[in-house]
């Protein structure tokens, strides 16, 4: 079953990463060995946020540090207003929330985590649903860009 691991990025970061900070120092991210995705997010009636974000601790240490761009990328989801609990209802919506969820990892993860998250879509993964990732190459050039924008990214220019 899920086992609590910790809660992420301490109260101080808030005055640093304002909102995205806040929504990961409000959700538990919890260990959970049987879960069959890399990251997931479930409700949670005790959480702060009304979630908590399961990760797969062997899959999460086959990919490193993309594991880590793929949690940021739950967080954001949840900050943008995500309810597990009313996925089915988001229909056209996802699209549009898987992008700006990207766009907050892109922005709040540090250089070398978005460079392995984009690393890791480049490899041609895009997650169980290819619906609202579209193509991962395609999701990996828009990290890229949106890292760019920032002035967070160390990869190769112009993005691939």
């Amino acid at each position: 079953m899920l086992k609590l691991i910790n809660t992420v990025l301490p109260a101080a970061c808030f005055a640093l990463f304002g909102l995205a900070a806040f929504a990961q120092a409000q959700t538990l991210e919890i260990a959970d060995p049987e879960l069959r995705k890399i990251t997931q997010v479930f409700p949670d009636a005790a959480s702060p946020t009304g979630a908590v974000i399961a990760y797969n601790p062997s899959k999460c240490r086959q990919i490193g540090m993309a594991c880590k761009f793929l949690q940021i990328h739950e967080h954001g989801r949840i900050e943008l207003g995500y309810q597990p609990a009313k996925a089915g209802a988001l229909g056209q919506d996802l699209e549009v929330l898987e992008r700006e969820a990207d766009k907050i990892a892109a922005i709040n993860a540090s250089p070398q985590v978005v460079f392995a998250g984009w690393q890791f879509f480049r490899t041609g993964y895009a997650g169980l649903s290819h619906e609202s990732y579209r193509q991962p190459q395609l999701r990996a050039k828009r990290i890229c860009e949106f890292a760019q924008q920032v002035g967070n990214w160390i990869g190769p220019v112009p993005c691939e």
